[in-house]
C-alpha cells in the first residue's frame, strides 16, 4: 500500500508541477543561430527586493521593465495576469531569431517556465478561445496553435514538457522543438553551456542577457 501510494504521489507530482526555467534549460529550446537572449526571473518576491537593495536608478529601471512585461505576457488574450499565469510561471526567456525572408516580422521566441501544468493548460485553453482564425496542427508529436489576437497580432504556442513556447509564427515553434530534441541549440557548444551555467556571484539576479556572436570592426562574426 505504502509503495503504491507513494508511487500514486509520484506521478501526480510529474503530470502536475513542473519547473522553474534555468538558463540553461532555455537555451536548449532556443535555435542556434538565435542573434541574442534574455533570461527574466519571474519571481515576484526577487522583483521586490529592488526596493531594499540596489541603487534609484536601478530600482527605476528594472521596476519600469517588471510593468512593462506584465502587460506584454497579458497582451496576447484578455486574462488576468495573477489569476491565470502567476500561478504556473516560473521565468522567461525572450530569444531574437534571424529572419529568413524580407517579409518576415520581429522573430521572437519566448520560452517560459511552467511550475503548474494543470494551470498552464487551463491558460492555453482560455488563449485558445480568444484566438481568431485558429488553427491546430502537430510537429513531431506536439500540438501546436496558431491564429491571430484581438490586435490583430500572429501568435503560435505549444505546450512542450515543463515548457510554453511562444511565437509570432508556426516555424519558430517548430525550431524550438527541433532544439529540444536534439537539434543545433545555443547551448550546443561547451563554452556556451560554460557560460549558462556560470555562477554570476550574485544571490537574486533579475536579467541576463547573453550576446551569442557580435561583429568585430572589420565585420567578421567571432562568438562571444
Amino acid at each position: 500500500l505504502l509503495a503504491i501510494a507513494l508511487g500514486g504521489a509520484y506521478v501526480y507530482y510529474k503530470i502536475i508541477f513542473g519547473k522553474a526555467l534555468t538558463p540553461l534549460d532555455a537555451a536548449k529550446l532556443v535555435p542556434e543561430e538565435a542573434l541574442m537572449a534574455t533570461y527574466i526571473v519571474t519571481e515576484p518576491k526577487v522583483w521586490s527586493q529592488m526596493s531594499e537593495f540596489g541603487t534609484k536608478e536601478a530600482q527605476e529601471i528594472m521596476g519600469k521593465t517588471w510593468q512593462e512585461l506584465t502587460p506584454n505576457i497579458t497582451a496576447i488574450s484578455n486574462i488576468n495576469y495573477d489569476q491565470d499565469i502567476k500561478p504556473w510561471l516560473g521565468n522567461i526567456m525572450f530569444a531574437v531569431l534571424p529572419q529568413k525572408e524580407e517579409k518576415e516580422g520581429e522573430n521572437i521566441l519566448m520560452v517560459v517556465g511552467i511550475t503548474n501544468k494543470a494551470k498552464a493548460l487551463q491558460f492555453a485553453l482560455k488563449v485558445k478561445q480568444d484566438l481568431k482564425d485558429l488553427e491546430e496542427k502537430e510537429y513531431k508529436d506536439y500540438p501546436i496553435s496558431s491564429g491571430t489576437t484581438k490586435e490583430n497580432e500572429p501568435l503560435s504556442f505549444a505546450l512542450v514538457t515543463d515548457y510554453l513556447l511562444v511565437g509570432s509564427n508556426p516555424k519558430i515553434i517548430n525550431s524550438a522543438i527541433d532544439s529540444f530534441q536534439g537539434e543545433a541549440y545555443l547551448a550546443t557548444a561547451i563554452k556556451y553551456t560554460a557560460i549558462f551555467n556560470l555562477d554570476l556571484g550574485l544571490k537574486t539576479p533579475l536579467a541576463q542577457i547573453y550576446l551569442p556572436k557580435y561583429l568585430h570592426p572589420d565585420k567578421k562574426l567571432y562568438p562571444k
